[in-house]
């Protein structure tokens, strides 16, 4: 593969119909992958994810004290396929076993401290399984807005990989010097911001990704991009693994954020992934959102707080602080909102029921893009499943980043 020109590109394209350079140098030098080792790699993947997704449910049934035995036993499995696949290697970078096998059901199988990638490496990654949900919130959900409705089930057809995490400052750090981008906050528009004293929001063009306002170490989930420059940085690194990534859609982004895998008839699971939390003590073992530990940084916050427990951090969270979901997924609510590919609709009304991404078909709004997950400025109303906002893919926010899909 071509190595990665160095010019000074602007990571959103001053003319929407022209790509960027190395954008159509990935499109036209895509290697292609139908060679019969990936057939057998393919084949050895599917193999092992069965017998491990197999094991997983008949272990999940058991109950009392051989639970405990199940969860060894499971481990010992992933212990042996680790052992196995050096002998036959994947494909780079994916997570060769199934979600399920990743749950905190059986938390020995997080071995190893989860996104914390060097510099140069993709972003650490696991293969979500097709399964069917019900998307949106019912009208009885406590802080339901119009927009959550009406409840609806998709089929997601195919398996996707996406990253564990959201994309961090390190990962976003590699991209920008290999490509030299410049993003539109670098360039003089700047990003918003909440005000020092919290009292309201402002637009500081001294502000972007590598200063916010507040310590981001390359850990941090990477803030105040806007949703071209989110785009920029899947056709990098899709040129630069020879792999196609790219923003979630949105019906994608909240299954993997329930994290319900059904093949029969859909379930909608609970507002959060944790659980009923009435009361919001639950929240922050699983999820960095506003709580005292915030307002004791900006005392004239303007925003209302869960004050039911304190989750320890005041802006955003290192990658991976909190508890995962059962797909292994870190940070799907709360930290930083997250850019999705869909244009925003007032409702779901005619949505695809496929999983697809949604466009201006249907009075959708192009001019702002749905961003999901809520973040360390957001009430426990804000910071559910079902939960959406739109935002105008050029503007950048000091609690707004991304995570990427990979399709396999």
């Amino acid at each position: 593969m071509a190595p990665l020109p160095r010019r000074g590109y602007v990571c959103q394209p001053r003319v929407a119909a022209k790509p960027l350079p190395w954008v159509i140098e990935y499109q036209t030098t895509q290697p292609q992958r139908g060679c019969v080792k990936c057939k057998a790699e393919r084949e050895i993947n599917q193999i092992m994810n069965q017998v491990l997704r197999t094991v997983y449910h008949a272990a999940s049934r058991i109950k009392g004290p051989r639970r405990n035995l199940a969860g060894v036993f499971l481990n010992a499995l992933l212990g042996l396929c680790l052992f196995i696949s050096p002998l036959f290697p994947l494909s780079a970078g994916v997570d060769s076993f199934p979600a399920e096998a990743r749950s905190p059901l059986f938390p020995l199988a997080y071995s190893q401290q989860p996104c914390r990638t060097t510099p140069g490496d993709p972003p650490e990654i696991v293969v979500i399984p097709s399964g069917r949900f019900l998307m949106g919130s019912p009208e009885d959900e406590k802080g339901r807005h119009s927009d959550e409705g009406p409840q609806h089930g998709v089929s997601v057809v195919k398996p996707f990989a996406m990253s564990r995490c959201e994309i961090t400052v390190g990962e976003f750090r590699t991209f920008v010097k290999e490509t030299n981008c410049r993003t539109e906050a670098e360039g003089g528009v700047g990003c918003t911001v909440l005000k020092d004293d919290g009292s309201g929001w402002e637009r500081r063009k001294d502000r972007n990704w590598r200063n916010p306002g507040f310590e981001q170490t390359q850990h941090h989930p990477v803030v105040c991009v806007n949703w071209h420059d989110a785009r920029a940085y899947a056709y990098w690194l899709s040129l630069r693994t020879g792999h196609k990534y790219r923003l979630l859609t949105e019906a994608e982004w909240e299954y993997a954020a329930r994290a319900v895998h059904e093949t029969g008839v859909p379930t909608a699971g609970s507002p959060r992934y944790w659980g009923e939390d009435p009361e919001n003590k639950e929240m922050c073992k699983f999820a960095n959102g506003a709580d005292p530990t915030l307002q004791e940084q900006a005392p004239n916050l303007s925003l209302s707080i869960n004050e039911n427990c304190r989750d320890g951090f005041a802006f955003t969270a290192p990658a991976a602080s909190f508890r995962p979901n059962a797909f292994g997924l870190f940070d799907m609510l709360g930290n930083v909102w997250e850019w999705t590919a869909d244009c925003l609709h007032g409702n779901y009304n005619h949505a695809p029921l496929d999983g697809s991404a949604w466009g201006e078909e249907n009075n959708g709004d192009c001019g702002r893009r749905v961003i999901r997950g809520g973040s360390w400025l957001n009430k426990p109303w804000f910071i559910r499943s079902a939960y959406r906002e739109g935002s105008s893919p050029n503007n950048a926010d000091e609690n707004v980043g991304f995570r990427l899909a990979r399709d396999i």
